[in-house]
C-alpha cells in the first residue's frame, strides 16, 4: 500500500466522503432487498479505508500519521453502527479499519446477510458523521473570541 498522507487521506475525499458512504449504504440496502446493484461506491469506500488504515497499520507511530479527524469519523461510526467492536486504543481502530475495509471490498450478492446489516449500519453512521463533520468545519461561523 502507498504511504498516506494526512492531508489526503480526509481533505480530498472530505467534500465527498458524506455522498460515498450514504451511496454504499444504499447498495448494500439494495442488495439486502435482492435487487442487482453495482457496489462502486462500496468498492471505492473499501478502497479509501484500505488506503487510509491498512497501510498504517503496525507501524511505528501511524498514529500520527493519519489526520486526528478521520480517526475520529471512523471510530464514531463503529460507535453509532453497534457493531460487535472495543475501541480502547488507536491500535484498536486501525485494527478494525483495516478488518472493515476487507470486509467491503469482499461484499457481494452471496454475503451474509448479518455482514450486509452491520457493513450498512457502518457506512449509514460514516456518512452522518462526515456529514456533521463537513457543516461544522464549513458552515459554522468561527467564534470571535473578542465578542460576549
Amino acid at each position: 500500500m502507498p504511504e498516506v498522507n494526512s492531508t489526503e487521506t480526509l481533505e480530498s475525499l472530505e467534500l465527498d466522503l458524506p455522498h460515498l458512504a450514504s451511496q454504499a449504504a444504499i447498495e448494500l440496502d439494495m442488495l439486502l432487498r435482492n435487487q442487482k446493484v453495482g457496489l462502486r461506491a462500496t468498492k471505492e469506500l473499501a478502497s479509501w479505508l484500505g488506503k487510509a488504515f491498512e497501510g498504517l497499520q503496525g507501524g511505528a507511530g501511524h498514529e500520527f500519521l493519519l489526520a486526528p479527524p478521520t480517526e475520529m469519523l471512523v471510530a464514531r461510526a463503529f460507535q453509532r453502527s453497534q457493531r460487535a467492536v472495543t475501541l480502547k486504543t488507536v491500535d484498536d481502530l486501525f485494527k478494525e479499519a483495516s478488518k472493515f475495509a476487507s470486509t467491503l471490498r469482499a461484499v457481494g450478492s452471496d454475503s451474509e446477510r448479518k455482514t450486509l446489516e452491520s457493513s450498512r449500519a457502518f457506512c449509514a453512521a460514516l456518512a452522518e458523521s462526515a456529514a456533521l463533520y463537513r457543516h461544522a468545519k464549513y458552515f459554522e461561523a468561527p467564534m470571535n473570541p473578542f465578542r460576549h
